[in-house]
């Protein structure tokens, strides 16, 4: 499910594909997902094997501290039990994400599933708000080791 992350060239302009800075993941959902949910890879799977295949809400919770991204499509609860796939970004910038905080502000995983605030000493740093804003803003993903 690895995606290339060459560069091939820097170019200006618009929009988030501008020169390739994103990276999206396939995953297959564990359990219902919106769109702009920080995800983690499921570490309750019995089979060693499937966890870094599957994604559930990230959180400070057992099973979901391992925050791989953000989601870029909805997952219904029937949808997953079927083995449905969703788009993962797990490096680059991030739009329409639920934000409140100032640009540059240190975002890590929450106790509230699928969320990410202010970093706190006890979650690592997994994106950063670019745009400091309460409604929908935009965040940079970092990539993580999984």
């Amino acid at each position: 499910m690895a995606t290339s992350t060459i560069v091939n060239y820097l170019e200006g302009g618009s929009g988030l594909g501008c020169s390739n800075r994103r990276q999206i993941e396939t995953f297959k959902a564990s359990e219902a997902l919106s769109v702009g949910n920080f995800v983690s890879v499921d570490f309750s799977k019995a089979v060693v094997d499937n966890i870094p295949l599957y994604v559930l809400k990230a959180s400070t919770g057992a099973n979901r501290k391992c925050c791989v991204g953000v989601t870029l499509d909805a997952v219904t609860l029937a949808e997953a039990a079927a083995g449905k796939t969703v788009r993962v970004v797990v490096s680059g910038p991030v739009e329409g994400i639920c934000l409140g905080h100032a640009a540059d502000d240190p975002l890590a995983i929450s106790a509230t599933a699928g969320s990410a605030d202010t970093s706190a000493a006890a979650a690592p740093v997994v994106a950063f708000s670019v745009d400091g804003t309460t409604g929908l803003g935009t965040v940079f993903m970092l990539k993580q080791a999984f």
